[in-house]
């Protein structure tokens, strides 16, 4: 699973050209993945399962699509809300 977390790391990490050449924005800052890759192999060390990794990826994932759950559910107005719809059998 280290492998794993590294190779994410390694092939994000170029991502950065893409984006410099399509568009001169900034460039994305990859240290937040660099961070996660290192804390999922310190937690597999730890544990000493390397499952670990794969696990923490994917907890942030379910978080991500709460969250967007979330923003999409305050994103109807008050009156228009899919939860206050009336039951149609």
């Amino acid at each position: 699973m280290q492998q794993m977390a590294w190779h994410t790391c390694c092939t994000y990490s170029n991502l950065h050209h893409i984006n410099d050449i399509n568009n001169n924005n900034n460039v994305t800052d990859l240290a937040p993945l660099a961070f996660l890759a290192e804390l999922a192999q310190k937690i597999s060390a730890v544990s000493g399962d390397d499952r670990e990794s794969s696990f923490l990826f994917q907890e942030i994932s379910v978080l991500i699509q709460r969250y967007n759950a979330i923003l999409l559910h305050e994103s109807f107005s008050e009156e228009n809300r899919p939860d206050q719809w009336p039951l149609e059998c």
